[in-house]
C-alpha cells in the first residue's frame, strides 16, 4: 500500500493563515506610512474579521478587504498607531498579544505587543 508523503488536506487553511498575516502586515504598514495616523483611537488603522473577510479600516472607514475561504476565522480586532504598535481602540499601547485563529491551521496567529511583530 502506497502512502502519500504530501496531502492538501489543510492547504486552504494554510493559504488563509498566510493571507491573514499579509493583511495584518499591510494594515501595520499603512499606519506607519500615514502622516495623519495619530495615537487618538479613531484615527488608527485597524483590521477586523467579518465573516470570510478581514476589513482594513482607517478612522472607522473601510479602505480595503482581504477574503478567505473559511468563514470561521476568529480574533481581533487589532489597531495600529503611527509607530506601527498595536493599540486598543483608545490608542493605548497593548501589553498582551492579539490572537487570531484559523481553523485547520493548528497554530494561532499572534500580533506581539509593542513591536507589532506578526507570527
Amino acid at each position: 500500500m502506497a502512502i502519500p508523503r504530501f496531502t492538501d488536506a489543510n492547504s486552504s487553511a494554510i493559504v488563509d493563515a498566510q493571507n491573514l498575516k499579509s493583511c495584518l502586515r499591510k494594515t501595520q504598514t499603512k499606519s506607519l506610512s500615514d502622516a495623519y495616523t495619530t495615537t487618538a483611537g479613531d484615527a488608527n488603522w485597524s483590521l477586523e474579521i467579518s465573516g470570510n473577510s478581514a476589513i482594513i479600516k482607517r478612522a472607522g472607514v473601510t479602505k480595503d478587504t482581504c477574503n478567505f475561504s473559511s468563514t470561521s476565522i476568529s480574533g481581533g480586532p487589532v489597531y495600529f498607531d503611527n509607530r506601527g504598535r498595536p493599540v486598543n481602540s483608545n490608542g493605548q499601547v497593548l501589553t498582551a498579544t492579539t490572537s487570531f485563529t484559523v481553523p485547520g491551521y493548528g497554530v494561532s496567529i499572534t500580533v506581539i505587543p509593542v513591536t507589532g511583530f506578526v507570527e
